[in-house]
């Protein structure tokens, strides 16, 4: 007979205990929806963490550039860069406006 492996043997969970103010529940609960709070929590980190690591990495490549960039190519890069930082500021003022205080 095959072995049926479930989705809770196959992952390894370790369990995170947070404690938040009593007036912030109801907006977690809020924010998270239709979703259990657990899992949107965890999706917000991972989003967090991603976006911290595509920094690094583009900081990365960055560095590796300007060893061989002439000034016109690092002058398009810092002017790109600051375009992009610009449009993230944007869109997640504009996702704080749409959310809960906690995303």
């Amino acid at each position: 007979m095959p072995c049926i492996r479930t989705y809770a043997q196959v992952m390894a969970f370790k369990r995170i205990v947070i404690s938040v103010p009593e007036s912030r529940v109801s907006e977690i609960k809020e924010a998270a929806g239709e979703q259990s709070v657990p899992s949107w929590f965890a999706a917000l980190v991972a989003r967090r963490l991603l976006d911290q690591e595509s920094d690094r990495l583009w900081d990365e490549w960055i560095a590796k550039a300007e060893a061989t960039a002439t000034p016109e190519d690092l002058e398009w890069v810092e002017e790109a860069v600051a375009e992009l930082r610009q449009f993230d500021a944007e869109q997640e003022q504009q996702s704080r406006k749409n959310a809960s205080p906690w995303e």
